[in-house]
This record gives structure tokens, C-alpha cells and sequence, in this order.
């Protein structure tokens, strides 16, 4: 082969190696603007997942409070009625006293009745 002939050789397989570099480049832009779209996606994805999270701890937030109002008013309701209960039985208690210093005093009244009764027969 004649230089000409290696010189045109040699100018056909660079322009096949820089054809082919071209190739090479483009396909990877291709795959690098790929991820960068699909890396976008994800991002816009978890945005907005993070924003659902957000949501989901702010009710969460507002479920404890309702629950802690809530175990406070039964708390209160359950002192309320205790301490009902307990002048519910300070009340029983008191008028059990009474109908028996009641009764001890019909007792009494009966006995001194029976006497006078006794002592004038």
C-alpha cells in the first residue's frame, strides 16, 4: 500500500472513531437527561410526599390534643361524680342517723307511754 493509500486509511477509521465518539456522546446525553428526568420525577415525588407527611403529622397533632381534651374531661367527669358519690352517701348516711334517732324517740315515747299506762292501771 502506498502512503496515499494508508494517509486515506487512516483519515477513514478517524472520522469512523470520531462518528462513532459522536454516537457515544449522544447516547449518553440521552441516558445522563434520562436520569436527570427520571432524578426530577423522584424529587417532585417526595416533595410531595413529604408534604402528605406533613398533612398526616398535623392531623396526627390535632388527634393528640382531642385525645389529651379528652381524657382531661373525663378525668373531671370522673372527680365530678365521685365526689357526687360521696355526697350521695354522706346524705344516705345522715338520713339513716336521723331515722334512727327518729325510731329511738317513737321508742322511747312508746316506753314511757307503756309505763304511764302501767303505773295508772
Amino acid at each position: 500500500m502506498n502512503s496515499d493509500a494508508v494517509d486515506r486509511q487512516r483519515l477513514a477509521i478517524r472520522r469512523v472513531h470520531e462518528a462513532i465518539e459522536g454516537e457515544a456522546k449522544s447516547f449518553y446525553r440521552e441516558i445522563i437527561d434520562s436520569e436527570r428526568e427520571a432524578h426530577g420525577l423522584t424529587r417532585r415525588d417526595l416533595k410531595t410526599e413529604k408534604e402528605a407527611c406533613a398533612l398526616e403529622r398535623a392531623e396526627h397533632m390535632v388527634t393528640r390534643k382531642d385525645l389529651v381534651r379528652e381524657r382531661q374531661a373525663r378525668s373531671q367527669e370522673r372527680e365530678a361524680h365521685m365526689a357526687s358519690q360521696k355526697a350521695l352517701e354522706q346524705e344516705h348516711q345522715q338520713s339513716h342517723l336521723y331515722a334512727r334517732a327518729a325510731h329511738n324517740v317513737t321508742q322511747e315515747a312508746l316506753e314511757a307511754e307503756k309505763q304511764a299506762h302501767h303505773a295508772y292501771t
